[in-house]
């Protein structure tokens, strides 16, 4: 029996927050700040058509309650959530299976009622999913987390094997080389070594340089060192050995125009496979696969290494990148219909430049809707608070807050905001000329807010149980761009 496979997105618009605070003071006592949310990603589709079709969509936006800023677990009872419903159809005439997935992430950081003692990867259980009313199981799975999160290309990454990849096979050799800087006697130095190798048979990882340059014959590096600092520092060596290592030389600064006496010696080397290399640091018991870690490691070194053969520890490191997913499967009979639930926690912006703050809540709808078989849209926010502004018109007010019902599914941003009063009032900084406290907020962070998408997306791959049914529908090729900031 081969499978025929297709791969759809579809978004389920949720909105979890990055939740990363920032503050400036105005004055004694005053301190408005403003927590940036995430946009969720909408609807993408890939691949070839699936006789599964989408007869409705709901969205639920459940904000019975607001996020307390700086609460305790006693006190910040929150209560809010996402649901979004979808009606499947099999019109085939034959049984097919498919896997979906969606991005979640921890809480963001103005939730503090949380158990201190969660594991960070370990919030799975606040989502639910079910099909028909019964609960299907999940499983959590793990990425490799871009800048730019892309639901289409970050979704193609999840594998149910390690790959195969051009330049990273898994036999191929690494050495890890551990570098001291010896016989130095000034209180700081600058290192500084040039490598000469060719990135297409040698990748190379340096622990700790802070500077980069790309030169006629090579690419250098430099970092800082002190004396009574750490002095040891890394080199692992990827693909072709011979030649790797330049002579690293010692200078009184960045210039390099005055050397100094010292040298960099090789404490110890070690061999192995680039498989036990991308493992190693993997612990036993660790959430995370290892076919997802190891597909992560390399979808990291491909992510900044492609057109360079020199790459920081930083930048190849797991640490903080790893994009979460919960993986489930419908199965539909021949001409079947399941309802599918998927409910989420919902943590909104929070704008404390308005009395009472603002809440705003963004998800991104559908970019290629259509391609998919909408027949209905209905958008319900459940909440005792005002809509105080929406992106989309034709809400109307219901005793249960608002709802909006369309045969058409938009396109761009569904944009909303609650707050405990329908008119709230902009606030002011004062003595700073009546200038407007997001305004002021922006200009005294001196930053650009970065968001950070989460959301919910849902990645189907329907697997066709029809006997001799062709093959269909690969994952893409994923094309990511070196971070050129060094």
């Amino acid at each position: 029996m081969i499978a025929r496979k297709t791969a759809i997105f579809l978004s389920a618009c949720m909105l979890a927050c990055a939740g990363t605070p920032f503050y400036i003071v105005a004055s004694a006592g005053y301190a408005p700040a403003y927590w940036e949310g995430v946009r969720a990603n909408g609807a993408i589709v890939r691949g070839e058509d699936s006789p599964v079709v989408l007869e409705k969509q709901a969205f639920t936006f459940s904000a019975n309650t607001f996020p307390v800023i700086g609460g305790t677990q006693e006190t910040a009872a929150y209560d809010a959530s996402m649901a979004a419903e979808y009606t499947f159809f099999n019109s085939a005439d034959y049984a097919v299976n498919m896997k979906l997935v969606f991005p979640f992430r921890e809480a963001p950081d103005y939730e503090t009622h949380w158990d201190e003692e969660d594991d960070p990867l370990d919030h799975a259980r606040l989502y639910s999913v079910t099909a028909d009313g019964e609960a299907v199981a999940s499983a959590v799975r793990h990425t490799y987390f871009s800048y730019a999160f892309n639901a289409q290309q970050d979704a193609a990454r999840i594998l149910d094997e390690k790959k195969d990849d051009v330049f990273f096979k898994r036999q191929t050799p690494v050495t890890v080389y551990e570098m001291e800087i010896r016989n130095i006697s000034v209180p700081q130095f600058y290192l500084s070594g040039k490598f000469t190798c060719d990135e297409a048979d040698t990748r190379v990882i340096v622990s700790d340089f802070n500077s980069w340059s790309r030169e006629e014959d090579g690419e250098r590096i430099g970092a800082w060192y002190y004396r009574n600092g750490n002095k040891s520092f890394t080199v692992t060596v990827i693909g072709v050995q011979e030649n790797v290592l330049p002579v690293f030389s010692l200078y009184e600064d960045y210039t390099r125009e005055k050397p100094l006496a010292g040298n960099a010696a090789i404490v110890s080397q070690t061999s192995m496979s680039f498989e036990d290399y991308a493992l190693r640091s993997r612990k036993q018991d660790s959430e995370v696969s290892e076919i997802d870690w190891y597909n992560a490691a390399i979808d990291s070194l491909n992510g900044y290494g492609k057109d360079c053969a020199v790459i920081s520890s930083q930048e190849a490191s797991l640490t903080n990148r790893l994009a979460r997913w919960l993986e489930y499967q419908l199965e539909f009979p021949a001409n079947g219909k399941i309802v599918n639930r998927v409910t989420a926690p919902l943590y909104p912006s929070v704008n404390g430049g308005y009395s009472p703050y603002v809440y705003r809540y963004e998800c991104l709808l559908s970019s290629a809707a259509k391609r998919l078989s909408f027949s209905e849209l209905e958008i319900a926010i459940d909440t005792p608070y005002f809509l105080t502004e929406c992106s989309l018109q034709g809400f109307q007010k219901t005793e249960n807050g608002y709802v909006l019902k369309q045969q058409e599914f938009p396109q761009g941003v569904l944009m909303f905001s609650l707050c405990e009063t329908e008119q709230p009032v902009l606030l002011s900084l004062p003595n700073q000329g009546g200038i407007p406290v997001p305004i002021a907020i922006l200009i005294g962070a001196g930053v650009a807010l970065v968001v950070v998408p989460a959301g919910i997306c849902i990645y189907i791959a329907a697997h066709n149980a029809r006997k001799n049914a062709p093959n269909a529908g690969a994952n893409g090729e994923i094309r990511s761009k070196r971070n050129k900031k060094r």
